[in-house]
Order: structure tokens, then sequence, then C-alpha cells
């Protein structure tokens, strides 16, 4: 969604630049203004970009869509010393990059776009983002104007965040402060919207890509709000996957297997056919029947995903093959990144170890994993991903919604949020549709948004 605000260095003035240097074509300022906004935009909304090395990729069939001829706004801006490029592209994997050059590298500031037809067109909703308001108007219907950030003391937080960053030489400060100053600024100015993914049907919004600490500015009709999270939710979610049930086409106990958590079955088609998931469930038949000889194979890692201390037994099991500790809690959550997001063949390199150690502790299951990885190395996250979407959007928050019609609620990817006062009530049906679906109930906690948080 575009809102009619372009986000650009402070120190941009685009007429005047334009005026003094006017280009060899037939131009309009608004698209000079909106290719300039999007190396703003594109890192607010994916926070991955944030620790890269400052150039934001723009995907050139998506730009061309709302400017046919963006080619000659971006050679413009080149040539003018404006932006620069890597220059590199590999089709159907990287798309261009660009940042600003060091003269613009400054603060942004809202600048008011006036061609209404144009914002018009490019917040065109598609038929599918139409659907996708209509099946989740419980979720949407609460961004409305009893939403509120309190702006003064966020804007406060991250220019202090910035001067701390800059002294500690961090990384892309001014690129975070202004990618965050985007998103608050948004929602301040009740720019809020909804986004349901076509990959794997997560749910994006404002609040999704907020920066989690600022999320303690956020609050509803004046109440304080609360996130229930699932501790290490991917390696728990994962645990159904070790569910022979999981893989057969009967419906079991909360209707979730591999056919019914695909939304999509021509998905399931292109990357797992008939005959991998057959070669899945004889595996997982193999280690369950050799689990009542050596008391093996997957029990250990359910038992310890869903306690939610997966991480704590991983630096424990570490510790006795190596004789020392992770003491980076980053490091230790790298382990289960690393086994779940890369490839089979990525086992080999040097900084393929988290992956080793994995395999050591937990060798059935990395063995499981790495069938399912066997045709597609983006499967297994993906699937996690749709079961999340699934069980929290169409399952949980429907139930709520149902139960509970007159409670704001949220969500922010495997996360409930509500008003402080009806988390307990949201913890409970979690555990009840999860165990339904998963077979375990997850631990959970609680995440209480406030500002006191950010005192120290």
């Amino acid at each position: 969604m575009f809102f009619g605000t372009a986000y650009l260095p402070e120190n941009l003035n685009l007429e005047t630049i334009l005026n003094n240097n006017p280009p060899p074509f037939k131009y309009r300022i608004d698209k000079f203004q909106r290719i300039g906004s999007l190396l703003t935009e594109i890192p607010a909304n994916n926070k991955e970009l944030l620790s890269d090395s400052g150039f934001v990729p723009i995907n050139a069939q998506i730009l061309q869509s709302s400017i046919h001829d963006y080619s000659r706004y971006l050679t413009y801006f080149i040539e003018n010393t404006i932006m620069e490029t890597d220059n590199q592209y590999i089709k159907g994997q990287k798309s261009k990059c660009f940042r600003f050059t060091d003269q613009f590298q400054t603060p942004i500031t809202p600048v008011v776009i006036d061609n209404k037809r144009y914002i018009q067109t490019l917040n065109t909703l598609s038929k599918y983002e139409i659907r996708m308001i209509k099946k989740y108007y419980y979720l949407f219907k609460w961004f409305n104007d009893d939403l509120n950030i309190d702006f003064p003391k966020a804007n406060e937080y991250i220019w202090q965040q910035l001067k701390n960053n800059r002294a500690l030489h961090i990384e892309n400060a001014l690129l975070k402060f202004n990618s965050y100053f985007l998103n608050i600024d948004r929602f301040n100015k009740k720019n809020f919207y909804f986004i349901v993914d076509t990959s794997v049907s997560r749910l994006h919004t404002n609040i999704v890509v907020m920066k989690s600490e600022l999320r303690n500015f956020i609050s509803y009709g004046g109440k304080n709000l609360v996130s229930i999270d699932m501790s290490n939710s991917q390696p728990y979610l994962s645990t159904v996957l070790l569910n022979e049930t999981f893989w057969k086409k009967e419906i079991f106990a909360g209707n979730l297997n591999i056919y019914s958590a695909l939304r999509k079955p021509h998905l399931l088609k292109q990357v797992l056919s008939e005959k991998s998931i057959n070669n899945i469930l004889s595996y997982i038949m193999l280690v369950r029947s050799a689990e009542s000889i050596d008391n093996s194979g997957f029990e250990q890692y359910i038992h310890e995903a869903a306690n939610g201390t997966l991480y704590q037994y991983i630096n424990r099991q570490f510790e006795i093959i190596s004789g020392h500790k992770i003491r980076d809690k980053k490091k230790l959550k790298e382990i289960i990144f690393r086994v779940l997001y890369t490839d089979n063949r990525f086992i080999g390199q040097r900084e393929a170890e988290p992956k080793r150690i994995f395999r050591a502790i937990f060798p059935e299951v990395y063995e499981l994993f790495k069938l399912l990885k066997k045709t597609d190395s983006t499967l297994l996250p993906r699937l996690l991903q749709t079961i999340e979407s699934k069980m929290m959007l169409d399952v949980i928050a429907k139930r709520i919604a149902k139960e509970k019609p007159n409670m704001p609620l949220f969500t922010v990817h495997d996360s409930i949020v509500c008003p402080v006062g009806n988390e307990n009530y949201c913890a409970k049906v979690i555990k009840e549709e999860m165990k339904k679906a998963i077979g375990i109930e997850p631990s959970l906690k609680f995440e209480y948004w406030s500002p006191e948080n950010l005192k120290n």
C-alpha cells in the first residue's frame, strides 16, 4: 500500500534539482518521489535488509507496474549522483540494488505527493487482497482510529538509538533509524495496511514490521497490549512432522495433516511427490519402531521443543561433546536457523558447524529434515510457516474472535496480541488448539507492551 507520503532525505530538494537540471524526457516529480521513497520503504518492511550493505533491492517487474519508464528515472538519479547501484542482477535470484550517495545519507522527512490519481492507482487492491480482508475481517477491523502509538516518545527513543548506534559504529545506523521513523510515522498517521502473502499465507501489518522495542509505545483505546508468544515456535511446530499421522491422507483430530496444512494442493505436488511422502512416512515408522529399544529417536527433541527448552538442551549436549558452552544466545538460535533454512549440501562447509552440532545431537530428526529438503531446500521453512499461519489465523484467532467478538485482537506471526486482562483466556485457546493439531501443548510466554520496558 502507498499512502500519498514519500520519505526522502531531508536535504534532497527534488524540485530544485529538476529545475536546475531538467531530465531529457517527459517526467513527473511524483514518480521521482516514489522511487526515492522505496529506498526506505523496502528495508522498513524487511528487517533482514537492515543488516546488509545498505543497498536496497528494487524488483524491476514490480516497479514497472506503477512506473513503466522507471529505468529513465533511475538513470537520472545515478547520473546526477543522487543514487548509486551495485549493478548486479541475477535472473530469478537477485534484483539490482540501490542506495543514496553519501551526500544524501541523512534522516528522512515525509513529503506529501499531490497527484491524487496516481495515489489511487498505487492503492488499488487486487481481488486477492480484497478476498483476504473479507476472510480475516475479524482481525482487519481492529486497525482503526483506536489503535495508537505514542509518537513523541517513540520518536525520542529512535533518535537516542541513532545516537547510541553511531557512537558504537553500528552498521547501517542511519538506515535503521529511517526505517523505524517511517514505520512509526505511518502508524501515527493511521496509514495501516493488511497483507496476506501468497507464498505461506502469513499476515503482514504495521504491527508485524514494527521493531519489537517500538511496540511498547502501541496501545488500543488507551489500554496496554500483551503478546502471547510460543517459545521456540518453529522447533515446536516441527514436532508435528515427526508424527506419522501428519503424512497420511486420513484426517485426524484437529484436522491438520500435510494435505490440509498446505492450502494450495498444487504446491504440494510441485515440491513433494507421493513417493517422497511415502519415503518420509517409512522413515518415521522405522525410527518409531527403534525408539522402544534404545529410547532415542524423536522423543527428546519433541520434549525439549514442547517445553521451550530446546536451546538450553542443545547447549548442555554441546558442552558434553566439545567441553565448552555456547554463551551467545544468537549463536544458539543460529543452530536451528541453519538446520531449517539451509540446503542439505551446505553441511560440509565451514560455516555449517551449527548444522553439524544439531546432527550430532538429534541425528534422526536431522535425517527427516534432510528428506524433506531433498528436492527443495525451501520446503521445510515454508511448510512450518504455512502451518503457523493456518493455526494462528484460521484456527486460534478465528475461535477467539467468535467467542470474544468485542475484544481487540492482533497477530504477530506466531503470537496473539490482546488488551491486558485477556491474556490468560487467549493462552488457554492457544494451548487447546495447538494440542489438538500438533499433539502436544506449546510453552507460552507473556510479553507486556509498555514504555516502562525501555527505561534501561
